[in-house]
């Protein structure tokens, strides 16, 4: 019963956005389709996750975030003028990861790991704000 008042209570909405950011329905629709979307998408790599580890805690990703922020910077910095696209980003990861995984082998501690991420993502940023700076 929830889900269907729910449903119904999201068409009403609808005219407003439209009129408000002079859109189609069908962009609105979409808009408002998109957030289920991209939580049906990371429902996916986060069941396998606990899959495979076999419990579940509300802070088991939180060790993820910094090393995929640095893939998008890096991946934004290399490839096509500091905007995200994927082949960027798919570069961005192969670095972290081949970084990650050296220091990992260099039995680098995982404090210093991070600090090193992080240092990675001032340096990108640096570099496309330098680059940025020397273009024009």
């Amino acid at each position: 019963m929830a889900t269907r008042l729910t449903i119904l209570a999201i068409p009403p909405v609808i005219p407003l956005i439209r009129d408000e950011l002079q859109m189609t329905e069908a962009q609105v629709g979409f808009l408002v389709a998109l957030p289920v979307l991209m939580f049906a998408i990371a429902a996916v790599p986060g069941s396998l996750l606990a899959a495979r580890l076999g419990s579940v805690q509300h802070t088991m990703g939180e060790s993820l975030l910094l090393p995929a922020y640095a893939a998008v910077f890096l991946g934004m910095t290399a490839f096509r003028g500091g905007r995200p696209n994927i082949l960027g980003t798919a570069v961005g990861v192969a670095i972290i990861a081949v970084l990650a995984n050296g220091l990992t082998i260099l039995n680098v501690d995982p404090f210093f790991q991070k600090m090193v991420t992080g240092a990675i993502i001032i340096a990108a940023v640096m570099l496309r704000r330098f680059g940025m700076a020397a273009a024009r």
